[in-house]
This record gives C-alpha cells, sequence and structure tokens, in this order.
C-alpha cells in the first residue's frame, strides 16, 4: 500500500510529488551494464525493474526531447540507478528518500492506464514556474521536478515502477538522475 505524505493534486486523476533526494542503497548494484551511450535505451538492465523496454526508450525519448529543446545532451539508462529506483518503488511509499545521493522524481497515479511518459509530462508542466531571469522558481511555486529533467549535468537516469501499488493510487514511478540537479544555480 502506498502512503503519503504532502500529496499535491495535480488533476481529479493524477497525484504527484517530485523532487531531489538520495539514498545509498545496500543493494547488489549492477555491474558492466551501462550501455555506451549510442546504445543507450538497446539494452535491458539485469535485475528486473518493472519497466518494459518500451517503457525505458520512452522514458529517455521523453527527457531528451526536452532537453534537445534547451540544447543540453542526451541522457543515458544507467542499470544501478535503475535497481535503486525499483528497490524504493517497490516498498510503496510515496516520498522521497531521507538520505541525498542522486536526484529523485516520483509520479503516482491511480489510473492504472496511465503511461510512463505521462510523469514526464507532469514534471514538464513545471517549465512555466521556472523564472530563467532569476534562476529559481516564481515564488510560491514548484519547479525542481522539471529543473532535474533539464538539469545539464545530468547524464544517467534510471528508473523503476511499482503497478500494484494497492490503496488509492495503481501506479507509483520512481526515476533517479546522476549526478543530481537542483544543486544551486541555473539547470542549463
Amino acid at each position: 500500500m502506498i502512503r503519503s505524505k504532502n500529496e499535491v493534486v495535480i488533476d481529479v486523476e493524477v497525484f504527484f510529488r517530485i523532487g531531489l533526494s538520495c539514498f545509498v542503497s545496500p543493494h547488489k548494484p549492477c555491474t558492466n551494464c551501462d550501455p555506451p551511450p549510442q546504445q543507450a535505451v538497446a539494452k535491458v538492465c539485469p535485475e528486473k525493474n518493472g519497466l518494459t523496454q518500451a517503457e525505458i526508450t520512452e522514458i529517455v525519448q521523453a527527457h531528451n526531447s526536452a532537453r534537445s529543446q534547451n540544447k543540453l545532451p542526451a541522457l543515458t539508462w544507467n542499470c544501478n540507478l535503475a535497481s535503486v529506483a525499483q528497490e524504493w518503488a517497490t516498498r510503496g511509499i510515496f516520498e522521497h528518500r531521507p538520505v541525498r545521493t542522486y536526484g529523485e522524481n516520483l509520479f503516482v497515479s491511480i489510473r492504472s492506464t496511465s503511461k510512463v511518459t505521462d510523469a514526464v509530462q507532469a514534471w514538464l508542466l513545471e517549465n512555466s514556474s521556472w523564472n530563467q531571469k532569476t534562476a529559481a522558481c516564481m515564488p510560491g511555486k514548484v519547479c525542481t521536478h522539471y529543473t532535474q529533467v533539464v538539469w545539464k549535468k545530468t547524464t544517467t537516469i534510471g528508473c523503476g515502477i511499482n503497478r500494484n501499488a494497492g490503496g488509492k493510487w495503481k501506479i507509483l514511478l520512481v526515476c533517479n538522475y546522476e549526478p543530481p540537479g537542483n544543486g544551486g544555480g541555473a539547470p542549463f
């Protein structure tokens, strides 16, 4: 069952709370599984992370589409980040890890038909709350989920999903980023 603190309602059907968080995991890391950049989504990680190869491709492409609009380098899939994200998603807890080493975006939906690209689109909606002039979120607004997606120094992403979260949420998606964004200054 998913438990949550500080839910933010996007619309009647989709809830999300995203931001920077991290976790140093005791999980067994995947070794030699990160494909070279030109094959970023051509290989599935050895650990089961709940995402199909098509969904992995969709997540990376959705991120990179937004990044290319800002002339930013493309992200590549990272098996270790995916493993850590899956570990957290499997717990079914809709909150960020308390220890911060990776960037982390979370997405939940009450619709079992939600797509992984719905998560990325929800995060990108915050671009209207980013103030380019001040290099910060507009007062009273949240934009750190958007800025994590487009953070220039971030090079890799890995996500995990819980499709049977129970309770009011049907899907919990966790994406981790390395190096983490939102460390001060402008994302691009």
